[in-house]
């Protein structure tokens, strides 16, 4: 199953050390809008033929708004007066289930987000 989003994050960070490095950790709500869901999908035999399934399924299994929280910790570093260097782990969980079915889907990631910033 496939499941396409769109997102909006709401986080706040909270710096522990506030020198050229600097260490936060942030948490916040993540709000989902499903705009497409997909199944993709291969059936094997013994002749040794596959068969690829593709396609669409109907939004009305699914809920439309998925809202997550979100937490992480990282570090900021000061390159310069203007630039600074970003690296964040983080954990998304859903609040609510994905699907209206009998069995409930909740959706979690984890990952890292790591970035250039320029301050003006």
């Amino acid at each position: 199953y496939k499941y396409k989003f769109i997102s909006l994050p709401l986080k706040m960070n909270y710096f522990f050390i506030n020198s050229k490095l600097k260490l936060f950790a942030s948490a916040g709500i993540v709000v989902n809008y499903l705009s497409e869901t997909n199944v993709h999908a291969y059936e094997f035999y013994t002749n040794d033929l596959i068969i690829e399934i593709y396609y669409k399924m109907s939004k009305e299994y699914f809920n439309s708004f998925n809202f997550q929280f979100i937490a992480g910790f990282g570090a900021d570093y000061d390159l310069n007066k203007h630039f600074k260097l970003r690296i964040e782990p983080y954990f998304r969980r859903s609040l609510n289930s994905v699907n209206n079915s009998m069995i409930k889907n909740y959706m979690y990631s984890a990952g890292a987000n790591m970035g250039v910033y320029y301050k003006f």
